[in-house]
């Protein structure tokens, strides 16, 4: 009897495992689809580091809204006009840096679908969340290994200051097969962020 339940509790661990597996598998699966399907913008870039998507989107200040006079009719009016403005000096995010972020965390389905989390003033707003609650300061954050989701560090590392991107990975990167907050266990996750500030250490 003792050796049967030793051999069932064996096969009930190969058979959660596979299942797990499995989840995870239909989890990337469901992440590239979305990736591949959606057209974010003509300058979106996808890079992907260990299992990670990041999908940089651009860039918050390297478009400027300027006017300019222009004669119509001989009359002067102000035309507006969006000029590209090159980034120079572009800081990258590397271990031991301390790096600032605006943030909204999402729980992935086939595409980002349940906020948990969000620094973003406008995001809490449109969901309706107890704005006395919501901390709107960009978050620090001292980027060294372990000290994220490995998903985030993953995402994160190379990422540009200033630059908007989206970070989409699998449990396997995010709380794995367990449960945290508002988030079910085995959820694949996605973070839309802004880098608001890298600095040298």
């Amino acid at each position: 009897m003792k050796r049967f339940l030793v051999i069932l509790s064996v096969l009930c661990f190969f058979a959660c495992s596979t299942d797990v597996e499995l989840a995870l598998i239909g989890q990337e699966e469901k992440i590239d689809a979305y990736i591949s399907k959606t057209n974010f913008n003509d300058s979106s870039v996808v890079f992907r580091n260990k299992g990670v998507n990041r999908v940089s989107l651009g860039f918050v200040h390297d478009v400027v809204e300027k006017t300019k006079d222009t004669i119509i009719n001989g009359v002067t009016t102000q035309i507006k006009y969006y000029e590209d403005v090159p980034i120079k000096d572009t800081v990258y995010i590397d271990y031991g840096d301390s790096v600032y972020i605006y943030y909204a965390g999402y729980v992935f389905t086939s595409s980002p679908s349940t906020l948990f989390a969000t620094n973003v003033k406008e995001v809490a707003e449109a969901a309706r969340w107890d704005m006395s609650v919501v901390d709107t300061l960009p978050k620090g954050i001292l980027f060294e290994e372990g000290a994220l989701l490995q998903g985030l560090e993953y995402g994160l590392h190379n990422a540009r200051e200033q630059e908007h991107c989206l970070i989409l990975f699998s449990a396997e990167y995010g709380f794995g097969n367990s449960k945290m907050y508002n988030i079910p266990k085995l959820s694949a996750l996605s973070y839309e962020i802004i880098v608001d500030k890298v600095v040298k250490n």
